[in-house]
C-alpha cells in the first residue's frame, strides 16, 4: 500500500484510494468498499466510475487535479443505502499526489502523478445537525405549550427565530411572529384572521389532516413536514414545519394549533441539486443512445429543480430560400412539462416551429455560447413564444449551451411558473450538467457516426467482394486462395461497342454502359451466381462459388439467354444494333483475393482461360460452349454443334451453340427441328419484365 495511504487510513471515519490517469483505482485504504456503489466494492483496477457513478462527467476535472492544474475538488453529502435500510452520507475530497519512484527504478527521476481521494464518512454529523435542530423545535414548542399567559406567549412569539403561525381549528391564522413578516414580505396584520392556506401551499401541507391527526393523538408533534410557502414577490419558499396542539387550561376555550417553520429554501434546493445531479450521471451512465435518454434527463431535471419544463434544442442543417447555402437551425428535439402544468398549447406549438439564428433566447445562448437567466419570460421581447409564456403564467427562465471544448453541440432551456432569484449555486450546477450532457451529446454522435462508417465500409466491401469472402477477409486479413472443382465461367463481350464510341459523347457512352451492366448484375442476383469483374465492354460471371452448387452450368446457361433478352431490349428503347458474344466453359479453377489496397476477387486457371477463349473465338449474337459445359446441363438446353474449331493456346476443340431452354412438355428434337422447340427470349416473363425496368431507370 502506499506510504501516505497508509497512515490515512488509520482515521476511522476517512478513507482513501488513489487513482491513475485511465481512472483506475491504484490503491485503496481497507474501509473503502462501504462508500462504494456496487456489490464487489472498490477492487484494484476497476474504473473508478463503477465504485462512484458520481464522478461521471468529471473526467477533466480529475485529469486537472492529477497534471496539478487544479489544486482540489469536492463533492458534498453524497449518500449510500446500507443492507439494514439506513442512509451513509460522505463528503468526497480529489487533491493531486505524486509518488517518487522506488530508488533504482528507471523512473527513478519522473515522479508518478495520481488524483488522492478521501471518503469521509459525515453520517453522524448529519444526524447530529437534524437531532439538534428537532431538539431546539421541539423545546420551543414546549415553551409555548406551557405558557397559558397572553404576555407571556407574545414574549416568546418576539423572541423566537423561526416562522409562528398560530391557528383555530378551522386553519384561520391568529398570530404570527416576525419572522414571518422577514421571510414572507408579509405584515402579521394583513395575515391575522385570514386562512392559512393563502399563504402556506396547502399541496403538501395538509391542514385538515394534520389537525384531526393532532386531535387524536394528545401530545404528539408533527416534525419536519415540508410545504411550499410564496413570498410578495412571487418567489417560492421552502418551510420546514413541526406541528402541534396547544390545548387551554379553560375548557371554554377552543384548542390552538401551532406550525413553527424554518426556512429550508437554500437546504432544499441544495439537496436538490445533489439528487439531481446523481440521476442525471446515472442516466448518462446507462442510456445506449440520445433519444432514449432525453426523455429521463429532461425529467430528472425538471422534477429534481422543481422546473415546470425543460427542453432540449439542437442544431439542424437547412436551406433558406433566398440564400443557395446551407445554415444552422435550431429545432426543440424533445421537451418535458409538470403533469400539473397546463401546456399543451406550448408543447404543440415549440415542437412545430424552430428558431434561426440570434433572433431568440436560445437563439443567443447558442450563439453566444453563454447561459441566460430570465426574471420576467412573458415580457421578454427577445423571446419568440412570450405569448404562449403570458398564457400559462411563465415567470423564470434558464438557458445555458451544452458546449464541449468551445464547440456548442445544443442548448438546454428551462421555464417556471414562479418568480424565482438568480441563484448562483444552481446556475454553477446546471452549467455542469450541461457540460456533462453536451459531452454524452458529443460521444454518442461519434459512436453513431463511427456505427454509419462502418456501415458504408462493409457495404462497400461487399459491394466488390462475395459475402462470404468479406466475412472471412475481415475475420483473416489475409491472402485468400481457394480451389473449387468444378464451376462454370461465363465471359460476355459487347459487338459494336467500339463502333459506337466514335458516334457518342464519352459521358453517353459510360451511361449506355452502365445500363446493360447494370442489368446483368441484377441477373447475375437473380440466377444466384457471383460478378467477377467488368474490363472495357466485357464482363465474366461464375457459377458454383464462394458457395458450391450442382446446377452451376445450368444458371450460368439461363443467364447467357437473358443477357441476350437484355440487349435485345437496349437495341429497342436506345435504337442501336449492338449485339453480344458469349463464352462459356466448366472445370476447376482456384478463386481468391489479391491485392493490399484495392482488393479484388479473381479466379484462375484454364477453365478461365478456355472460356474467354470460346467468347473471343465466338460469332456475334451467339452463346458458345464446351462440350463439358453441354454435358453438365443435360437436357434442359438445346444445342447446335458448331464443330472443332481452333482455341489460341489450346488447340482444336469441339464447340456449340446454345440455342435456347427446351420446353419440358416438348419430346426431345431432332437436330434438324431444335429451333422450331425452344421457348423465345426471354425464356421468363419475370425476367424480362426486371430486364426492361433496370434498363429504362437508368
Amino acid at each position: 500500500m502506499h506510504q501516505r495511504l497508509s497512515r490515512l487510513s488509520v482515521l476511522p471515519h476517512i478513507e482513501c484510494l488513489l487513482l491513475d490517469r485511465e481512472f483506475v483505482i491504484v490503491q485503496t485504504s481497507d474501509g473503502c468498499n462501504r462508500f462504494c456503489d456496487e456489490p464487489d466494492g472498490m477492487p484494484i483496477g476497476r474504473s473508478i466510475f463503477d465504485a462512484l457513478p458520481e464522478l461521471f462527467g468529471l473526467e477533466d476535472v480529475i485529469v486537472s487535479i492529477i497534471d496539478g492544474e487544479m489544486p482540489s475538488f469536492e463533492l458534498k453529502a453524497i449518500s449510500r443505502l446500507r443492507s439494514d435500510g439506513t442512509l451513509l452520507y460522505f463528503d468526497l475530497y480529489i487533491i493531486h499526489d505524486a509518488i517518487e519512484a522506488p530508488e533504482g527504478s528507471l523512473s527513478a527521476e519522473a515522479p508518478q502523478n495520481f488524483a488522492l481521494l478521501f471518503l469521509e464518512d459525515v453520517t453522524n454529523t448529519m444526524s447530529l445537525e437534524q437531532t439538534l435542530v428537532q431538539s431546539s423545535n421541539e423545546m420551543s414548542l414546549v415553551l409555548n405549550k406551557l405558557s397559558i399567559s397572553e404576555a407571556y406567549i407574545r414574549q416568546i412569539v418576539t423572541s423566537i427565530g423561526d416562522i409562528l403561525i398560530v391557528t383555530d381549528s378551522d386553519g384561520i391564522i391568529r398570530r404570527t411572529n416576525y419572522r414571518f413578516t422577514e421571510v414572507l414580505g408579509i405584515e402579521s396584520e394583513e395575515a391575522i384572521s385570514q386562512p392559512i392556506v393563502d399563504f402556506i401551499d396547502a399541496s403538501k401541507l395538509d391542514f385538515t389532516v394534520i389537525q384531526t391527526y393532532l386531535n387524536n393523538e394528545d401530545g404528539q408533534i408533527l416534525r419536519n413536514v415540508e410545504a411550499y410557502a410564496r413570498h410578495r414577490n412571487g418567489s417560492r419558499i421552502v418551510l420546514s414545519f413541526s406541528c402541534s396542539l396547544l390545548q387551554s387550561s379553560d375548557r371554554d376555550r377552543p384548542p390552538e394549533f401551532i406550525y413553527l417553520g424554518r426556512d429550508i429554501t437554500t437546504t432544499h434546493y441544495a439537496r436538490q441539486r445533489l439528487v439531481t445531479q446523481s440521476t442525471i450521471s446515472r442516466t448518462l451512465a446507462e442510456a445506449e443512445t440520445l433519444q432514449t435518454a432525453l426523455p429521463r434527463l429532461l425529467a430528472g431535471i425538471g422534477m429534481g429543480l422543481d422546473w415546470d419544463i425543460v427542453e432540449f434544442w439542437q442544431p439542424h442543417q437547412t436551406w433558406m430560400s433566398v440564400q443557395t447555402s446551407l445554415v444552422d437551425e435550431l429545432r426543440c428535439e424533445e421537451s418535458w412539462i409538470n403533469p400539473g402544468c397546463e401546456a399543451s398549447a406550448w408543447s404543440e406549438e415549440r415542437y412545430s416551429g424552430s428558431i434561426l439564428g440570434g433572433t431568440s433566447l436560445v437563439g443567443r445562448v447558442w450563439e453566444q455560447k453563454r447561459p441566460i437567466w430570465v426574471a420576467d419570460v412573458s415580457r421578454n421581447l427577445q423571446f419568440a413564444h412570450r405569448e404562449q409564456a403570458r398564457a400559462i403564467s411563465l415567470n423564470t427562465a434558464f438557458l445555458s449551451p451544452l458546449e464541449v471544448d468551445g464547440e456548442a453541440v445544443g442548448v438546454l432551456g428551462m421555464f417556471c411558473q414562479d418568480i424565482r432569484s438568480r441563484d448562483p449555486d444552481m446556475m454553477q450546477m446546471l452549467e455542469t450538467l450541461s457540460s456533462q450532457i453536451g459531452q454524452f451529446v458529443r460521444r454518442k454522435r461519434a459512436e453513431t457516426a463511427l456505427r454509419h462508417e462502418q456501415q458504408r465500409t462493409e457495404g462497400l466491401l461487399r459491394n466488390i467482394l462475395p459475402e462470404e469472402i468479406a466475412e472471412r477477409l475481415k475475420r483473416e486479413p489475409s491472402t485468400i486462395a481457394d480451389y473449387y472443382e468444378d464451376v462454370t465461367v461465363l465471359f460476355a463481350d459487347i459487338v459494336g461497342f467500339t463502333r459506337m464510341s466514335s458516334q457518342v459523347e464519352p459521358h453517353e457512352l459510360v451511361r449506355r454502359l452502365n445500363q446493360i451492366f447494370s442489368a446483368f448484375d441484377e441477373l447475375s442476383e437473380t440466377h444466384g451466381l457471383e460478378k467477377i469483374k467488368t474490363i472495357g465492354d466485357a464482363y465474366m460471371v461464375v457459377g458454383g462459388l464462394p458457395t458450391p452448387r450442382e446446377d452451376h452450368a445450368s444458371a450460368i446457361a439461363a443467364m447467357a439467354l437473358d443477357m441476350q433478352a437484355a440487349i435485345e431490349l437496349f437495341n429497342q428503347t436506345s435504337e442501336t444494333s449492338i449485339s453480344i458474344r458469349i463464352g462459356i466453359h466448366s472445370g476447376p479453377v482456384i478463386a481468391g483475393v489479391i491485392g493490399i489496397k484495392k482488393f479484388i476477387y479473381d479466379l484462375w486457371g484454364d477453365t478461365v482461360n478456355i472460356a474467354s477463349r470460346l467468347e473471343s473465338h465466338g460469332v456475334a449474337g451467339q452463346i458458345q460452349v464446351s462440350e463439358a459445359t453441354r454435358d453438365r446441363v443435360g437436357n434442359q438446353f438445346v444445342f447446335s454443334e458448331r464443330g472443332e474449331i481452333d482455341l489460341k493456346g489450346r488447340g482444336s476443340m469441339r464447340t456449340f451453340f446454345l440455342l435456347g431452354q427446351r420446353n419440358p412438355s416438348t419430346p426431345l428434337p431432332d437436330q434438324a427441328d431444335g429451333h422450331r422447340l425452344l421457348k423465345r427470349l426471354p425464356h421468363n416473363a419475370e425476367i424480362a419484365e426486371l430486364i426492361d425496368r433496370k434498363l429504362r431507370e437508368r
